[in-house]
């Protein structure tokens, strides 16, 4: 079947059904194409384990990523939903179920209901597994034993409630209920009866029910065949495809499992639909028909025991094998994380390193929970298993799959841990404020510089002097008549290195407070006046030279960019192109510099040649106007009107807000953790959650 674009009626009806689902094309291509929602719905709104969202960091710091919180909740396995910055989730406290809702910035209980539920442990630890489902300001949740809800999402106050069993007299499958439930519509549709059952959502009143035998355990999959929605169901012996509206099978295919288990979900695309389960059974590929399908190919190298797979750019991911305990013949030596190849169902490439666990895919990566709570970020690639970083996040068993939302990472596990991780490209720690250290004693404060020790070095070069301030918070005078004092350095003997703008030269101060003059002319003329400067590896210094600070004639013809080299014998302009050339900061590698041009409020980049020339000048960012900064992961700080974070490729991260216009900015504190802004009249700092020079 080709995809085919939908009339204005269909469109609506399944617009209204699957929020952003759909943009040019249908569900059945909507496996390979992220949309960006909220995570409302197991698996996401594209009922595939893709979320839209870019994922920040992929390298942690040791430690892993900062931990925004982590609370208890109640044991269980039951996967998170998030709406409105709002966590759903349920777990299990004296045999009683608990749904909890949570706000997602802080972690804090919200609402809580509970209920009569047995906790029902058996080869595992026992507890809820179905997922919640938002729809509106519904939530819908149903337990192991078929109790329904209908609640207020916003309160938890129920709006009506069913119980599977005794009203609509359905089996009870031997592990309970365990597939979400599914909006669509008016609909409210559950794998539960023989192939699926559908009730009003608003009321629970029956619309149609397949039969009352055991259902499966995966939640019904909707898809477009031939302009209506139908359901991949996953029964306890087959996968059916069923008709939405009314609830006629349009076909089945025989699938056994030897205990009747069949949990992952089913995975559309185009016309196919792939399925998988464990205990031995293996998976296969299916062409839609009407009626019988065709099998394009199927064997036992991809067996989700309870985990479904993903689809990427024409790739299954997913993991090979029963969790050991489910079954006898099953160890975790035969336990494999694969890749297989959709079109042909070939094994590209297979790894043993992870255990069991679950997956989704964010910006092109796997984002892997192994069942031990490892945390692994891997490129989805069809070549071969490339983890990117990997860091341990919570304690066994972890069965339940990551949620990555706003740039925080969601996780659980069996004993009701839930912890919340910033994966953002923030550069500051989780909840830092900007503290204020010292308020409207300066004239223009600038240069900063920490000593690696316990002390900030700092100019107000209105007042002419250089400050000192501890981290104790001890301020005090460095230096008198500094020359118009601006940009600082440390040497890497400890001499500090001054930009003395008034007397239009650079120069050092050993420990003993002796001056030494490093530049004052160039050709035989004086500098202008000294405003930045930055060393580089080798201990080449690089600063601008710009006319700030000077109330007498300058006798340079331009305002340039200047490099002493490491013996300083020779100074040279590497740069005379700028307006007005004034913050200046070097790559961690030393291969490229960057300066603020304040004359165009623009930042430029420069490689770096052996001679300590530049060359390839291109616009870096299209701001700055100050100080700069770099930090351990080579992102550059900008100062403007506020400080502008850009990672190495020139993509804005993140902006810190400034009361006040930052003159410069430098890290500090024991840790390199701590950002120490000099504003134009006060002090500032704020934690961060990377290091920096």
């Amino acid at each position: 079947m080709k995809k085919q674009f939908l009339d204005r009626k269909v469109r609506k009806a399944l617009f209204s059904a699957i929020p952003c689902l759909f943009l040019l094309s249908l569900r059945l291509a909507a496996a390979e194409i992220p949309v960006p929602a909220e995570w409302s719905y197991w698996r996401g709104p594209g009922y595939n384990g893709i979320t839209s969202e870019a994922l920040g960091r992929t390298a942690w710091p040791q430690g892993g990523p900062a931990k925004c919180w982590q609370v208890a909740i109640h044991p269980g396995y039951t996967p998170l939903v998030i709406s409105e910055n709002r966590i759903y989730t349920l777990g299990n406290r004296e045999e009683q179920d608990v749904v909890s809702c949570l706000d997602c910035l802080s972690g804090q209980v919200i609402w809580q209901y509970n209920y009569p539920e047995p906790y029902d442990a058996r080869n595992f630890a026992g507890g809820p597994f179905a997922p919640p489902t938002v729809d509106g300001n519904q939530l819908y949740t149903v337990s192991r034993r078929g109790n329904l809800f209908c609640f207020d999402k916003s309160n938890g106050t129920i709006q009506w409630s069913k119980k599977l069993l005794e009203d609509f007299g359905l089996e009870l499958p031997e592990w309970g209920f365990t597939g979400a439930p599914l909006v669509l519509n008016e609909l409210l549709l559950l794998n539960a009866g023989t192939a699926g059952m559908a009730l009003k959502k608003q009321t629970g009143e029956l619309v149609w029910l397949t039969g009352t035998k055991l259902a499966g355990y995966s939640p019904p999959v909707p898809f477009i065949w031939k302009e209506s929605i139908y359901l991949a169901v996953f029964t306890a012996e087959s996968l059916a495809v069923v008709h939405s509206n009314d609830g006629k099978i349009l076909w089945e295919y025989p699938w056994k499992t030897p205990y009747k288990v069949n949990v992952a979900d089913p995975i559309i695309t185009g016309d196919k639909i792939f399925i998988s389960s464990g205990y031995g059974k293996g998976c296969a590929l299916l062409q839609m028909a009407d009626a019988d399908p065709q099998v394009l190919w199927q064997h036992k190298k991809m067996r989700n025991h309870f985990s479904a797979s993903i689809l990427w750019n024409g790739c299954i991911y997913g993991f090979d094998g029963n969790i050991p305990g489910g079954d006898p013949s099953y160890t975790s030596s035969n336990i494999f994380f694969r890749c297989l190849d959709l079109q042909t169902g070939e094994v590209l490439w297979s790894d043993q390193s992870l255990g069991v666990g679950s997956v989704m895919i964010a910006d092109g990566k796997l984002l892997v929970l192994t069942d031990k709570g490892e945390l692994v970020i891997a490129s989805a690639s069809r070549e071969a298993f490339q983890p990117i970083s990997r860091t341990k996040i919570l304690e066994p068993v972890c069965w339940t799959p990551p949620v990555l939302f706003n740039g925080r990472l969601y996780a659980r596990n069996h004993l009701g841990d839930l912890v919340c991780l910033d994966v953002s490209r923030s550069v500051t720690a989780p909840g830092a404020k900007l503290d204020k250290l010292i308020n409207n004693q300066f004239g223009f404060s600038e240069g900063p510089v920490f000593d690696g020790d316990n002390t900030y070095y700092f100019t107000d070069f209105r007042n002419n002097r250089i400050y000192t301030w501890t981290l104790e918070g001890q301020l005090s005078v460095f230096r008198e008549n500094s020359g118009g004092a601006n940009g600082l350095a440390f040497d890497s003997q400890g001499n500090l290195l001054v930009c003395e703008m008034t007397n239009g030269r650079l120069v050092s101060i050993d420990k003993l407070g002796n001056l030494t003059v490093l530049a004052d002319t160039y050709n035989n003329a004086r500098l202008n006046s000294p405003n930045d400067l930055w060393l580089d590896p080798n201990g080449g210094i690089y600063f601008t030279d710009p006319r700030y600070g000077r109330k007498d004639g300058y006798q340079q013809d331009r305002q340039g960019v200047y490099y002493l080299s490491p013996d300083r014998s020779r100074l040279i302009r590497v740069n005379d192109e700028m307006d007005v050339p004034n913050g200046i900061i070097g790559s961690l590698d030393g291969k490229y510099l960057y300066v603020a041009d304040s004359g165009k409020n623009e930042t430029y980049v420069f490689d770096i040649k052996e001679d300590g020339t530049l060359s390839e000048k291109r616009r870096f960012a299209p701001e700055g106007i100050d100080g700069m900064a770099v930090d351990s992961e080579g992102n550059i700080y900008i100062t403007t009107s506020h400080i502008h974070v850009y990672d190495p490729s020139g993509k804005k991260i993140q902006t810190i807000e400034v009361p006040e216009q930052p003159g410069n900015l430098c890290f500090g504190g024991k840790d390199k953790k701590t950002l120490f802004i000099t504003g134009t009249t006060s002090l500032y700092s704020i934690q961060m959650q990377v290091s920096g020079f």
